[in-house]
């Protein structure tokens, strides 16, 4: 009766894979004062900076709580990676934009990705990795509904 639930299953392995990457990242990234969570937040900054991203963008983009966000922006905040400005078309509203500071570290978080998913995909081919990535693409989509 219980013979259906010996079947391996696959979300435990994902959820593995997810935090042995960030404690790989959190390791790495400590030398320039980051953890895997914020370079996170600064790539999806550096990725839409062509437009105006709140706080609620991130949170929805990333698929974190608004008490994570905050957190992780207050203590970005504090590294001066990013700065909050006041939306000047709506007062009301706060913009999350990246300093300056960000761009000498930038490409070495870059690095750091290439590097982490190179040693993550060592020994599949391109098409291995390319038929992984569409099916997590198409997983996420599936785990969205679920909400």
């Amino acid at each position: 009766m219980l013979e259906h639930y010996k079947k391996p299953y696959i979300v435990p392995s994902i959820k593995t894979i997810d935090n042995l990457v960030k404690k790989y990242g959190d390791s790495h990234l400590k030398e320039i004062d980051l953890t895997h969570s914020q370079t996170n937040i600064i790539i999806f900054l550096h990725q839409e900076n062509h437009r105006k991203i709140q706080q609620r963008d991130i949170e929805k983009a990333l698929n974190l709580t608004n008490p994570t966000v905050s957190v992780l922006l207050s203590r970005l905040e504090e590294k001066n990676f990013i700065k909050r400005v006041t939306d000047p078309v709506d007062n009301r509203s706060r913009i999350i934009e990246l300093t300056d500071k960000v761009d000498p570290i930038l490409e070495g978080i870059y690095e750091h990705l290439s590097h982490t998913e190179q040693l993550l995909f060592s020994g599949l081919s391109k098409q291995e990795i390319k038929a992984l990535s569409d099916s997590l693409k198409k997983i996420a989509i599936n785990a969205a509904k679920l909400l």
